[in-house]
């Protein structure tokens, strides 16, 4: 058994190796990804510049309301009945604007942080334990299959499909059978 980990280890970190991106990739690729994330939040800048006159005129009724209250022009009930409704538009408009920055900013610091990983993959498999390798498999595949033919294809979780290769295929020791590496661990 020890000598089959062995083997995989070592077919694993090819994997890694051949996975992992340069600095100067890391660059290209990362002003890449948020030029993406720009380009989308720019398409999205009408429905935003609604969002927000919505929520000015929304501000500019209350006050208005509350002005009309003050003068004797409305009555109370109304007033909190226009204040609540208008309290009830301007959470949502301020839950859609905090939704779509969140995810903007969110989904581009996690392809960012993706991609720093990509830098470091095969140095930080072949310099961590046991239980280290395969967090790294858990966090960067979906599964290491090696076959017959001593073939590794590594099939990348996302968000590591987006930002290389489907899968890679590199030479791995002679181990004679067919090996998956699953979410779980090394099964035969």
């Amino acid at each position: 058994m020890g000598n089959q980990r062995s083997h995989r280890d070592t077919g694993n970190a090819r994997c890694y190796r051949d996975i992992a991106i340069t600095e100067v990739e890391y660059a290209a690729l990362a002003a890449q990804v948020e030029a993406a994330f720009d380009e989308r939040l720019a398409s999205r800048s009408q429905e935003l510049a609604e969002l927000t006159e919505n929520r000015k005129r929304l501000q500019n009724e209350s006050d208005k309301l509350l002005a009309a209250h003050f003068a004797d022009a409305i009555d109370l009930d109304t007033l909190k009945r226009h204040q609540d409704r208008i309290r009830a538009g301007l959470a949502d408009i301020d839950r859609r604007l905090a939704s779509e920055h969140d995810h903007h900013e969110g989904s581009c610091k996690q392809l960012s942080t993706a991609l720093r990983l990509l830098v470091d993959c095969a140095t930080l498999y072949a310099r961590t334990d046991e239980h280290g390798k395969r967090l790294a498999n858990q966090a960067f595949t979906d599964g290491i299959e090696i076959s017959e033919d001593e073939q590794a294809t590594i099939r990348l979780a996302e968000p590591f499909t987006a930002l290389t290769p489907a899968s890679t295929d590199v030479r791995c020791s002679s181990l004679g059978i067919s090996w998956w590496c699953g979410l779980g661990g090394w099964t035969r």
